[in-house]
Parts: C-alpha cells; structure tokens; sequence
C-alpha cells in the first residue's frame, strides 16, 4: 500500500478495477465507469478479460499478464475492486500476477445483481480471496444464500447515478392529444415473460399501444408476438441518446418481469421514473424498493393486478401526472445520491483495506450448493477454458 492505514486518504486511493467484460452500454461496466467519473480523486486502472469498447479516455487494458506485472513494478495499488458480472477467471489470473511479485493487494468485490441468481452465485474462490463485499440492493445484501458473510465484512450501496436526474431535470409530463396511451418497457430479451402480451391483449384502452426496447426486431418470441399485433413497435436496440427520446413518448412505464430473475432496482426503471412517466411493476424483488404502492408507482402482485393498475392510469390523466412527479421525487429518498453512494464506498473500502483478513469461514453446505447449481463453471475453473462471449 501506498502509505499506513492510519495515515491513508481514504478519499484518495489508487484503486485496480477488475472486470469480466468490459464494454460501453453494459450495466457491469457503466458502473465501473461511474465509479470512477464520481472519485475522481482516485488514481486508477481498469483490466478487463474481455475488453470489447470504452469511453473515450477511460484508462484500462485487456488482460495481458506481462503488461500487468510491470503496471504493478511500477505502480501500488491500494484495493482491487472486483466488480463481478459475467462469470471468468479474471480474480484468478490478476491475484496471481499480484502474489508472483509478493504484493499483497485487499480485494473488495461488488456483485452485480441477486447473488443467488445461478451465475452471480460467488465461487469459493472469489470467497476466499475477498476482504469485503457489497451488494447493490437490499434484497440482495438480505438474501439467506450468503448469510454466512458476517454484517462487517458486507455493504449495501445502490449503483445509481445522479445522471439520469440532471438530464430529466425539467421534463414534464405533457397530456397526449391523439387519443393514443402508450405503454413502454425497455430491457433485454431474458427479462421479458412469456405472458406479458397476453396481460398487455387484457388492458381495456382503446387508443394503446405497447413500444419495446432493448429486444431485436427478429429472430425472437417477442419479436414474432409483436407482428401478431398492429399496435406493438420494436424500436430493437438503441444507443442511451436513442433510448432517452423513445422513453420521453410513454404515458405508462409497464414493467413486468420474470418473478424469478437477476434483476436490481434497475437504471432503466429509474429513468422512466426520472422523466415523470407512471410506474406499474410486477416482478422480482428488488425493484419493488424503489416504491410505496400507489404513492409513488403501482406494484403488481397478480397479473390481474398489473392489468387493473394499468387500467386505472390509462383512464385517469392526474392521475398519471400525480403519480409520475411522486416517482420522480422519490428517487433521491429512496435511493439516495451519488455523494450519499461515494461516502459509502470510501468507508466499504476503509473496512477493506483495514482489516484485509476477513474473519469468517465458508460454511460446507456452500460448497455443495455451488457444485449443483455451477458445476458448469466448476468445470470452467478446472480447465481454465473461458470461451469469449459473442457480444
């Protein structure tokens, strides 16, 4: 380290962030560079197993072991900052560069999404090696999968940025004077249920429409539903500047999700949210921290459930504009901001840094859990053959 821990600037660090993939538009890797836009104090390096694009400037490389060691003769690092999405042996490989040169580095790891989610499932390895960790959602940090991981050695800290409420700031939610109701969602093909055209058929609105992003316009269900249907539009998938207009159209954010998926609170609910647009959720849990049903948004809990609340804003303007501004309002209490995020990484990383021999074992049930539900990545572990993904 670059200095004693009494002595160190927790506020000034130089930190290695370690990533699976790497590319611009993913949400592992917006936060990444998020992180980093928002301490900007903090000297640092992004090595990605897979680095497929990057914002203009960002200071990263691929995973070269050669480059890595004279990057680290060259340079201390104070913490690596595992930020775990796609699963590879990246922690593996950067670790053993840093122990072949007799370094000593605390890693604090960050889990993208549910940890119980079969491939954010946390590997022994990743256990071991790990100082502290934080979770981006409440149902996360509380799920019963990782309870064994003592409440000093674990964090909540939503991944939100204060973005989205800059850019929506002064948008208002204007009445439509066409007759139409347009419902939207936007997500990838995963989250999408299978039923969910069925509920949108059920919705008593003769003027609505259902617009979909985030899904290609052919070679999938959804995409085949949606020709069944004259009032559907793919919009397919669209750069953020694309996707900030499209969202600007919906009257009502329609947001169904499997009940079962990796799902957190979400930066694309949050951006309906920001712009004012009415929320009706029904899935997983996470996202439902985000809101007081029928305050702040509409929380499904039958699929009955979604078609009445949908009716109920389709029919009722002031509704909607109540509705809408209530989410608005609300992200800031509910979510916090970005000063309230970077406070607390600098104390996740004090406690890192600090106390870097974490004191809990891993209980055996764990390793039988993980070999049933990862034994594909087991193998993966074995080999070392990480396929790189088609992107």
């Amino acid at each position: 380290m670059n200095m004693s821990c009494n002595k160190m600037d927790f506020g000034k660090l130089s930190i290695l962030y370690v990533i699976s993939i790497y590319k611009v538009g993913d949400g592992a890797s917006s936060s990444v560079n998020m992180q980093i836009n928002d301490n900007v104090k903090h000297d640092y390096l992004v090595v990605a197993k897979w680095l497929y694009s990057s914002e203009e400037g960002l200071n990263i490389m691929e995973f070269n072991k050669h480059k890595l060691e004279e990057e680290l003769k060259n340079h201390r690092y104070d913490i690596i900052h595992y930020v775990k999405g796609t699963n590879s042996d990246i922690l593996i490989k950067v670790l053993q560069v840093v122990h072949k040169l007799g370094q000593h580095i605390p890693v604090l790891t960050t889990v993208c999404q549910n940890p119980d989610y079969s491939y954010l499932l946390l590997s022994p390895y990743e256990l071991h090696h790990s100082s502290h960790f934080v979770f981006i959602d409440k149902a996360s940090y509380n799920t019963p999968i990782i309870s064994f991981i003592p409440q000093e050695c674990k964090s909540q800290i939503y991944l939100i940025s204060d973005k989205m409420e800059k850019m929506t700031r002064g948008l208002v939610y204007q009445n439509r004077n066409d007759g139409r109701i347009i419902f939207g969602r936007g997500s990838t093909l995963s989250k999408c249920p299978k039923d969910m055209f069925e509920v949108f058929d059920k919705i008593d609105c003769p003027g609505k429409e259902f617009h979909i992003v985030g899904v290609a316009k052919n070679d999938n269900w959804v995409a085949e539903e949606a020709k069944k249907r004259s009032n559907v539009v793919m919009h397919g998938f669209l750069p953020y500047n694309q996707w900030f207009e499209v969202c600007k159209t919906f009257d009502i954010f329609l947001y169904q999700l499997p009940v079962y998926c990796h799902a957190s609170i979400d930066g694309t609910l949050g951006l309906a949210m920001s712009m004012n647009i009415p929320v009706v959720y029904y899935g997983c849990e996470a996202p439902k921290e985000r809101f007081e049903n029928g305050k702040n948004g509409f929380v499904a809990e039958t699929k009955e459930d979604i078609i009445k609340y949908a009716n109920l804003l389709a029919s009722d303007f002031e509704l909607r504009k109540k509705i809408g501004e209530a989410g608005r309002n609300s992200i800031s209490k509910k979510i916090g901001t970005s000063e309230t995020r970077i406070q607390k990484y600098i104390i996740a990383y004090q406690r890192c840094i600090e106390t870097p021999n974490k004191s809990f074992k891993v209980p055996i049930r764990y390793y039988w859990l993980y070999l049933k539900r990862a034994w594909k990545r087991v193998l993966r572990e074995i080999t070392g053959i990480y396929p790189r993904p088609q992107i």
